[in-house]
């Protein structure tokens, strides 16, 4: 068991009623994490999972895309953490996350696909609240 395994396995233990619930939640943060489809995340730097959109069947172009993405952000108020970096101190997988707006600014922020996810790349320190 890593360091930060042990560290989530305690945090899991101390939230929970009972070790059976520990160990049921903390069995599927490792098997999430086994099933990410690399390695390791490096640094402080944590992954984000995207909130899935409604299909339209309207046909819209790349640019109207774009815009509804940017006034789509403004409302993301809890972001589920994806995978968090070997330095990561407070944030863990599957926390739920408020982030800086100027953090999500859809024409710098890094986004990478995972699996055929897009997933938002920060920076621990663009963190403001831990739900």
């Amino acid at each position: 068991m890593t360091v930060h395994e042990l560290e989530i396995w305690q945090k899991l233990t101390a939230e929970s009623k009972t070790n059976l619930e520990a160990r049921i939640k903390f069995d599927n943060i490792i098997k999430n994490k086994m099933s990410k489809g690399f390695k390791s995340l490096r640094g402080r730097t944590i992954l984000l999972d995207v909130p899935k959109r409604k299909e339209s069947s309207i046909q819209l172009s790349a640019k109207d895309e774009e815009i509804i993405m940017q006034e789509a952000v403004k409302m993301w108020n809890k972001l589920t953490v994806f995978a968090v970096g070997d330095k990561v101190e407070e944030v863990s997988v599957g926390d739920l996350v408020y982030v800086r707006t100027s953090a999500l600014n859809m024409e710098v922020v890094e986004r990478i696909d995972i699996d055929g996810e897009v997933k938002l790349v920060l920076n621990e320190g663009d963190v403001v609240i831990i739900w």
